[in-house]
């Protein structure tokens, strides 16, 4: 609480009330109260005496809303419940069941604290930081579905392929029918085997290897069924995830 002493004109003082708090006078009025001050106005207004003051006194008031309420029981769990769908990213993408199923539950606990905060939270007509945070946890829930998703068909594709590429590798291994048919499969598979060394040699660093390795071990892929884009797309969508939660959090605590 802060005071402050009020000592100027009263023509000043009535201007500034009828501005905030009041309707301006028309162009029509005979004896304007307030207004413009390059404007002529009537010498019988008493507003314009000099010796007319307005004195008093300004109390300000600086109301601040506790926080650390609404930021223990409500802004701590919808982030707890982002930590824990980044789970998702963590699993082996054969496990879609699971990884939807996580982020489902996390949506799900998720719109019971909206609940709650709609309950303690007056209505308003704008977003509050707590409403913004909630969205932002929906919008994270919802690509954390549809990731998994995506990366699980790519899972499968190259599941087909590699099984695909098994039997077309039983088959070369099977005795030739005629000399005639043995050339060409073997000059393409040759060929098939060679473009590949070239492209694994060219692509894969040392580096990229241990890293993967540790993801690999991360998501007990022990038969090396993952496929690098699988992992490219895990690891994209976790940086992607953690990074956007941290700047919007940044900006809507801030404003």
């Amino acid at each position: 609480v802060s005071m402050q002493v009020v000592d100027q004109p009263l023509e000043e003082a009535v201007d500034y009330f009828i501005e905030y708090f009041g309707t301006p006078p028309v162009p029509e009025e005979p004896m304007p109260v307030a207004g413009d001050k390059d404007t002529d106005r009537s010498p019988s207004n008493p507003f314009r005496d000099p010796d007319f003051r307005h004195h008093g006194v300004n109390i300000y008031i600086s109301i601040k809303r506790l926080s650390e309420y609404y930021i223990v029981n409500q802004i701590v769990p919808i982030y707890v419940l982002v930590l824990v769908s980044l789970v998702t990213y963590t699993h082996n993408p054969s496990k879609v069941e699971t990884r939807v199923a996580l982020n489902l539950t996390c949506f799900l606990a998720l719109t019971a604290i909206k609940w709650v905060v709609n309950r303690e939270l007056p209505n308003s007509s704008y977003p509050t930081t707590v409403s913004m945070i909630i969205m932002t946890a929906y919008a994270t829930f919802g690509f954390g579905v549809v990731e998994s998703i995506v990366v699980f068909g790519f899972y499968k594709k190259a599941e087909k392929d590699e099984q695909e590429e098994k039997e077309k590798q039983e088959a070369f291994a099977s005795p030739p029918s005629s000399a005639k048919a043995e050339t060409p499969s073997l000059t393409k598979s040759s060929q098939m085997s060679s473009f590949k060394a070239v492209l694994e040699s060219s692509a894969r660093s040392e580096r990229w290897l241990t890293f993967s390795r540790g993801i690999r071990k991360l998501k007990g892929d022990h038969e090396h069924n993952l496929t690098d884009l699988a992992i490219i797309i895990d690891m994209s969508s976790l940086t992607l995830v953690v990074i956007t939660t941290v700047v919007s959090s940044a900006i809507y605590f801030h404003t």
